[in-house]
């Protein structure tokens, strides 16, 4: 970051809300660890320290990050503005293995900390707003940007490979939001009423759907395929 930022997220590493953090990050998982985690040469937690302290030159304690199987090289950014406002979305996407509907069977169940293999897929987002979010409103911006990204799959008709609906996204999706908090700017509502969650939900859907098409071509032209 260039300043302070305010960041909200489902990240695997300092996800939560934080105050503190001075990078973020999405990465293709290495090492097969989305797919086979039993097979990696180490612990995922030592993979984690070896890629943040090493390879990115980050800290530890003040960055967070998501990790997916789809190539960085498959990244969409979208970018909208209006008078002084600014909305970036960044999205890595894939339905192919793990997509689902919400209220689908469930395939894993949590017990004791005691961790699971996570199926490959994953849509992740990025979204920076350049304004200052209350913390209200950088939750809100979620519920938004969620909403986006189901619209996105909606329309693309993904399936769901759990169940015979339309997917709403994948088990393993993660989002991080984030807010600058050095601007004298102040916003405090993203819902879809606002000129915020409009430019949420445009960046949002168009990145998501970009995102799509780049890394397994879901596109109106191939789900019209006879073959898809």
């Amino acid at each position: 970051f260039g300043g302070k930022r305010n960041v909200l997220s489902t990240a695997g590493h300092n996800g939560g809300y934080q105050e503190g953090l001075t990078a973020v990050f999405n990465h293709q998982s290495g090492y097969n660890y989305c797919k086979h985690p039993e097979d990696a040469p180490m612990p995922y937690e030592e993979y984690v320290r070896d890629l943040v302290e090493h390879k990115l030159g980050l800290s530890m304690e003040t960055s967070a990050g998501m990790a997916t199987i789809v190539s960085m090289e498959n990244v969409c950014i979208e970018t909208e503005s209006y008078r002084d406002l600014t909305v970036t979305a960044i999205a890595t996407a894939s339905l192919e293995v793990n997509g689902g509907r919400v209220c689908d069977p469930a395939q894993y169940y949590e017990e004791k900390g005691k961790s699971v293999n996570v199926k490959p897929g994953t849509i992740n987002i990025m979204l920076h707003v350049n304004a200052d979010m209350s913390p209200g409103c950088m939750t809100r911006a979620i519920v938004t940007l969620t909403e986006a990204k189901t619209a996105a799959i909606q329309e693309l008709l993904g399936s769901s490979l759990y169940s015979s609906g339309i997917a709403t996204g994948s088990g393993s999706d993660s989002v991080i939001v984030i807010s600058n908090a050095e601007s004298d700017y102040h916003v405090t509502y993203a819902g879809k009423h606002g000129k915020l969650g409009e430019m949420i939900g445009i960046t949002v859907k168009t990145a998501v759907k970009k995102a799509l098409d780049r890394h397994m071509h879901l596109t109106p032209q191939s789900q019209h395929s006879m073959e898809k």
